[in-house]
């Protein structure tokens, strides 16, 4: 249960959702009730729909929240889906600043075993937030909490979450059930039916409630039988009546007025002027100005509370003639369809029988509405028709494109079927509009990839036969060309001409197609070509684009994809896990989440890669599960292709080979060649890491794939492949490596598809003994973040190097650092001798305090060391050292130093199962890194004692293997005199000092 600190400004998730209270009325003794709460327990109200939790919610926040000083609300409207906390902990980081990435390794559907485990792990979560984030107080509104099974983790975090936050922050919890544990709750609060002591506040509250007379409220609420809703529509009759005449006013004339208004509930003077005549808009600015019923709003214009805007549509009902009735009804929808609310427009269109007009309206607005992302209410508009009406082409065709997030699949077909009625001569608007919706349907669900060259083709024979009667459809037409293309067809000769043509056409493109094509090119770049230093720029101009809230959420969606993949791969783990939090959050609120998959195939790639198995096998059960919803042809690819990476980052070759084949079986029936290229990617390494030849069949692929896309990655994993297969052979191992090096360095990516890191580091290792280019493997090293494998070789470059036998040195990243000799440094530099010295476990911490700080107590000399720790990590890297568990000791995979080589070349050395090659080898090692004593001339004890203890071992396993060699042969007294050269203090057997001497 991981994160990591969060940098970015989540201001903008604070008002997120909560619905407007104009017009509500503030329940005082509600309110009261709901202030009234303990803190650190969450406030429960349960009510059956329609009861006013959700108003009573709203005024609650907006009255008695929102004024104080610093305060922020969160409204979350919850899911079926919650029953996973990954949204919720998305959602929750972001408001209250905690750090990103919590909760990815949780699965999402945990046993209730793990409760525990994960409660305690969201309470240190929950209590990193930083000092200072916010001052005012916090109020989390959980709105429909009867949607997730009472049984489920997010159920049981919910007091948790309220425990630890401050006591002036509330968590409010909405649902039509009772809570679960009633005792871990404050209330509930289950009775939300008006009473006659309310009185006060309707008649405060109500627009036009200042002539709402007490009998007329009483009357009301007896009819009503206390719900809100019913005692709101009891009171309409009062709400219109207070909206008439003034003053010295014609009553008659101004109801007229206002009814002629009645259908639009705001808008400006022109347009109020429109509908009702010259004298309209001054009637409305006076009863904004008497308040309650018509307000202001902050651009300019006027808007109708929805109370007396639901009073003027029943008496415009009840009273006009049918004509001008017909007349308000049409005149309001024309504002609104200018304004691209078509929804509401085609209802009152047809209501004043004008259902040509309506259908027109639709219909016109099927390309703006489907490229907003608005399909549901594209789809709503339509089922205002009946079956008759939809029957032609172009109502059938806007049906497809409406259902083309749900059932892209159906919608294909049934586009396919109206083309296939059509000639681009004779009808080419509809024919250009099936056709870019055929293609479309594939390309915003990767459902059959192996469809896109075929449509392709098909636009390339349209596009000269439309004429030039419908540009907007050729220009779309021509864009779903570009992006089929790069995302279907990556080896078509016009590949390069659909790049280019999109870089020029980007920023005359509207702003939400802007964001969809710019999110292609860049997912083709990295994806498609490899190429990260071409598509940075373009990922990031798009970004503020992707943050604009009127967005199209599958445009959004492209972008996250990219952006994901670039953090992936530059290794970048902090924005990772902040992006992954960003994309949650932001498809469960555009209820999306079911659009997860493409994200989640990346984010589990990249915990593999890194070698979080537990956050990616849960990812991997969530990327299952949001791919169930919908099981794209290409979802089955994906799961095995996800399979197989995480086996193979974990290094089981088996696994990976056997997910990996079903992948690739289903990339030949249903994907393109980079789907088949990128399965045979993880064949090829998986085969070759375990030194088998049926990896020669994949490499090919990869390699005839990438000449035809001009893939760089594919490339790069060709030669790794051979490489592995070389070093399982004994053969060349430098070629292929040195290829494979120079490439990885050009990419610069840090992290690359199936990364087993151990793995690749022996090979690296392999290849430096072989003789490869130095300086390329040192960078690809460094650039992998590789291990070293045990024994690693003497060029394997190590973060920090130490030099301490005969003198002291440290080298940072290949460059010496001074260390200082004033006081100051004192301290660090007694604790790096310490180190170096001691033991290779480590040191535990009150020892190795007690040895620098022996005229302290415990109590202070801890303090002094964790200080001291800190000040050594600033000089030489904090990955340096390793304080776990109470013990410090130098990391292995970051530092090396001669004595730790020494210590190694001294146990093979005594080694009695190795040969004595090996140990003669290992001799030669030993005398050879003591280029005089450990750290000359420090009289810290422990360094005395480690002096004393590695020159008497050298003497003495030298010594013993020198006697059992040949004294007569020249090697052996060579070796005793290094050996009484790097030992010179101790006494020689006499046989090996006259050898020494001679």
């Amino acid at each position: 249960m991981r994160a990591v600190d969060r940098q970015d400004d989540t201001g903008d998730l604070e008002a997120s959702g909560v619905p407007p209270i104009a017009g509500l009325v503030l329940r005082t003794c509600l309110l009261d009730l709901l202030d009234g709460a303990p803190p650190r327990t969450p406030l429960w109200i349960t009510a059956p729909p329609g009861a006013g939790k959700t108003a009573l919610a709203a005024a609650w926040a907006e009255s008695r929240w929102r004024p104080a000083d610093g305060a922020a609300v969160l409204w979350y409207g919850v899911e079926e889906s919650d029953a996973d906390p990954l949204r919720l902990f998305a959602t929750l980081g972001g408001f209250l600043g905690l750090p990103h990435g919590f909760g990815t390794d949780i699965p999402p559907e945990p046993t209730p075993q793990a409760f525990a485990e994960i409660a305690g792990s969201a309470r240190r979560w929950l209590d990193a937030a930083p000092p200072g984030r916010r001052a005012g107080p916090r109020l989390i509104v959980f709105d429909d909490v009867h949607l997730v099974p009472p049984e489920a983790v997010t159920i049981t975090l919910l007091p948790v979450l309220a425990a630890a936050l401050p006591p002036e922050d509330r968590i409010l919890c909405l649902s039509r059930l009772d809570p679960p544990d009633p005792a871990a709750v404050a209330g509930p609060v289950t009775d939300l039916r008006v009473t006659a002591a309310e009185y006060p506040d309707f008649a405060r509250d109500l627009p036009g409630g200042r002539a709402l007379r007490r009998e007329l409220f009483l009357a009301g609420l007896r009819r009503a039988g206390g719900w809100l809703p019913g005692v709101l529509a009891a009171l309409t009759p009062a709400l219109l009546q207070a909206g008439l005449a003034g003053p010295g006013g014609n009553e008659a004339a101004e109801r007229r007025l206002l009814l002629a208004t009645a259908f639009l509930q705001e808008g400006s003077a022109a347009e109020w002027a429109e509908l009702g005549g010259a004298g309209a808009p001054a009637l409305l600015d006076r009863l904004a100005g008497a308040g309650g019923l018509v307000s202001d709003l902050p651009g300019g214009g006027l808007r109708k509370q929805d109370a007396f805007q639901a009073a003027l549509e029943q008496a415009a009902a009840a009273e006009l003639p049918p004509p001008a009735l017909d007349r308000a009804r049409t005149g309001a929808a024309r504002l609104l369809g200018r304004r691209g609310a078509v929804l509401p427009a085609a209802r009152l269109l047809l209501a004043a029988g004008a259902g040509d007009e309506a259908l027109n309206l639709v219909l016109d607005h099927g390309p703006a509405l489907s490229l907003a992302g608005r399909n549901r209410e594209l789809r709503e508009a339509l089922d205002l028709f009946p079956a008759e009406v939809l029957a032609g082409p172009r109502p059938r065709i806007w049906l497809a494109y409406a259902r083309m997030p749900y059932e892209p699949r159906q919608a294909q077909q049934a586009l396919a079927e109206i083309r296939r009625t059509l000639a681009p001569e004779t009808a080419p608007l509809e024919y250009a509009w099936a056709l870019n919706g055929e293609a479309r349907a594939v390309l915003s669900d990767f459902f059959d990839f192996r469809e896109l060259p075929r449509l392709v083709e098909q636009i390339d024979d349209a596009l000269p036969r439309l004429g030039d009667a419908v540009p907007p459809a050729r220009q779309t037409l021509a864009i779903t060309r570009c992006m089929a293309i790069l995302i279907g067809w990556p080896d078509h000769p016009d590949a390069g001409e659909a790049r280019r043509w999109i870089e020029g056409a980007l920023p005359f493109l509207p702003p939400t197609v802007q964001l969809l094509l710019g999110s292609v090119l860049v997912n083709h770049l990295i994806w498609w070509r490899g190429d990260m230093a071409a598509a940075r720029p373009f990922l990031g101009r798009l970004e503020a684009l992707a943050r604009q809230r009127d967005m199209a959420p599958l445009s959004v969606m492209t972008w996250y994809y990219a952006a994901l993949s670039e953090a992936y791969l530059d290794g970048d783990d902090e924005a990772l896990r902040r992006l992954t939090d960003e994309v949650v959050a932001f498809a469960g609120d555009r209820r999306v989440s079911h659009r997860l998959t493409n994200a989640f195939w990346v984010v589990v790639q990249a915990m593999a890669t890194a070698g979080d198995r537990a956050a990616a096998d849960s990812m991997l059960q969530r990327y299952a599960a949001c791919a169930q919803q919908r099981w794209r042809r290409t979802d089955f690819i994906g799961l095995h292709h996800l399979r197989a990476v995480v086996a193979l980052c974990a290094g089981d070759t088996t696994a990976a080979i056997a997910e990996a084949g079903q992948a690739l079986d289903y990339a030949r029936r249903h994907g393109g060649p980079h789907q088949v290229a990128t399965q045979s990617l993880l064949l090829a390494i998986a085969h070759a890491m375990a030194g088998d030849v049926a990896a020669r069949p994949y490499i090919e692929t990869l390699r005839e794939v990438a000449g035809r896309t001009g893939n760089a990655t594919f490339l790069l994993h060709a030669d790794l492949a051979e490489a592995f297969l070389a070093a399982a052979a004994g053969g060349d191992v430098a070629g292929p490596w040195n290829r494979a090096a120079e490439a990885a360095g050009r990419l610069g990516f840090r992290r690359i598809a199936g990364m087993n890191r151990p793995a690749l580091a022996r090979l690296a290792d392999t290849a430096l003994a072989a003789g490869a280019e130095v300086q390329a493997t040192r960078r690809v090293i460094a650039l992998w973040d590789l291990p070293p494998p045990e024994g690693a070789h003497e060029l394997w470059p190590f973060p920090v190097e130490i030099r301490a036998l005969g003198g002291f040195a440290v080298q940072v990243g290949g460059s010496r650092v001074a260390m200082g000799t004033g006081k100051a440094q004192r301290k660090p530099m007694e604790l790096l001798w310490c180190l170096i010295a001691g033991p290779a476990e480590g040191w535990a911490q009150e020892e190795l305090a007690d040895q620098l700080w022996p005229e302290l107590d415990g109590d202070r000399a801890i303090p002094a060391l964790r200080s001291t720790i800190y000040r050594l990590r600033k000089l030489i890297g904090t990955r340096a050292i390793r304080h776990e568990d109470d013990h410090i000791g130098l990391a292995p995979a970051q530092v090396r130093t001669d004595v730790a080589r020494l210590r190694a070349a001294l146990s093979a050395l005594q080694d009695p199962a190795a040969g004595a090659a090996a140990r003669l080898a290992a001799f030669d090692l030993a005398v050879g890194l003591v280029r005089g004593p450990l750290l000359p001339g420090i009289r810290l004890p422990p360094i005395v004692e480690a002096r004393d203890r590695l020159q008497a071992l050298l003497a003495a396993a030298g010594a013993e293997l020198l006697l059992a060699q040949d004294p007569a042969d020249p090697a052996t007294a060579l070796r005793a005199g290094r050996l009484r050269a790097a030992a010179p203090g101790l006494r020689l057997p006499p046989p090996l000092a006259r050898l020494a001497v001679g």
